[in-house]
């Protein structure tokens, strides 16, 4: 079966193998079938005759509602750069390591910065012998805490980068409504998102879903 993944309102819904479940303007829970992997025989009459387990094929789309919450404390370590570097460099050959160097103490904080070039001749013939440089940045973390400006800039970019996350899983947003406050030394950014997206995942078939029951209420074998 092709299941909700979460509550939400159907939006569209397009079946390739399977039964439509549901029809666009349905609320759905998490865990209904949106699409059964379950197809109907029907005979004259309109009797069902048999039942066959098929996989569910398609594409669901729901508007989903989501309770966002973040929070961070104010105060947090800061970085001070203290101008010391060490460099690494090694080099490769199509894929075989000719040269290599590391430093050989590091520090006990610094920030790791690998770069990667290729070498190549005109605009686009590569060869494949391939260079990477590591830069290692000293530094050592200091108390700070946050202004309010700063809280808001850093929590206006965590909730990007998880919309970012989201967009990336399918989902657009539609409409947000969050705000930050600041108490008990955290800066919290709570609120309501709307997406719309693909947010469905495949449940198994249990058996008995689709074995037909006789009169006396048996299971039968569909065949």
């Amino acid at each position: 079966h092709i299941v909700a993944a979460c509550d939400g309102v159907v939006t569209s819904i397009s079946v390739a193998g399977g039964t439509a479940m549901v029809r666009a303007g349905d609320v759905v829970h998490k865990g209904q079938i949106l699409i059964s992997g379950i197809l109907d025989i029907v005979g004259d009459g309109d009797l069902l005759v048999e039942q066959r387990p098929v996989l569910a094929r398609g594409t669901v789309v729901l508007k989903t509602t989501e309770h966002y919450k973040d929070s961070f404390p104010m105060k947090y370590g800061k970085k001070v750069y203290t101008g010391k570097k060490k460099w690494g460099l090694r080099f490769e050959i199509a894929g075989i390591k000719i040269f290599s160097y590391a430093p050989s103490n590091s520090y006990p904080e610094c920030d790791i910065i690998t770069e990667m070039g290729q070498y190549c001749i005109g605009d686009s013939f590569f060869l494949p012998v391939k260079a990477w440089t590591t830069t290692l940045c000293e530094y050592h973390t200091e108390p700070a805490v946050y202004s309010r400006e700063e809280a808001r800039i850093a929590a206006d970019k965590r909730l990007i980068r998880y919309l970012e996350e989201k967009k990336l899983g399918g989902q657009t947003l539609l409409s947000s409504d969050v705000r930050t406050t600041f108490a008990d030394g955290l800066c919290e950014t709570s609120g309501l998102l709307i997406f719309c997206g693909s947010s469905w995942q495949y449940r198994s078939i249990n058996p008995d879903e689709w074995r037909l029951k006789n009169g006396d209420g048996n299971i039968t074998d569909n065949n």
